[in-house]
């Protein structure tokens, strides 16, 4: 009689079943024991291995959400530096423009210096001829005055 009243106690599966009154003791109307207790422990440790579950399933959410939004930033930085690459890349292919025009004005001052060169060359005897005359000037000059 009494293990049939405590299979009926115990019989619940809901979270609640778990907590009961007990059950009055043959001949004693008022046990001494009057407090709820456990009959089972194998709701109330589903429902502790529930919200741990549930506090892991959170913190993985969590940590998902993270992740995603570090990703996201990631994207947008990678976005950032094609743009900026790009930007660079049009810069750079200016800059070697630059450089080979000035490149080629450097090539013509070049035979432009030469070809001066040559010229001057080929009278430099001519030049120290009029320089040593307007000297012999400037000597007579100072020496009749």
């Amino acid at each position: 009689n009494d293990d049939n009243q405590k299979q009926k106690y115990r019989g619940g599966t809901s979270y609640f079943a778990a907590y009961t009154r007990r059950p009055p003791h043959a001949g004693n109307r008022y046990p001494k024991n009057n407090m709820i207790m456990p009959l089972s422990s194998q709701p109330q440790k589903m429902m502790i291995q529930e919200s741990k579950n549930r506090n892991a399933d959170d913190y993985r959410l969590k940590q998902a959400e993270k992740v995603e939004s570090s990703i996201m930033q990631m994207g947008q930085l990678f976005s950032q530096m094609a743009t900026l690459i790009s930007e660079q890349s049009e810069v750079l292919t200016r800059i070697e423009d630059d450089v080979e025009a000035g490149l080629m004005d450097t090539k013509e001052a070049s035979k432009s210096m030469d070809s001066f060169y040559e010229v001057t060359k080929g009278n430099r005897g001519m030049i120290l001829k009029i320089f040593a005359l307007l000297i012999l000037f400037a000597f007579l000059f100072l020496v009749w005055t």
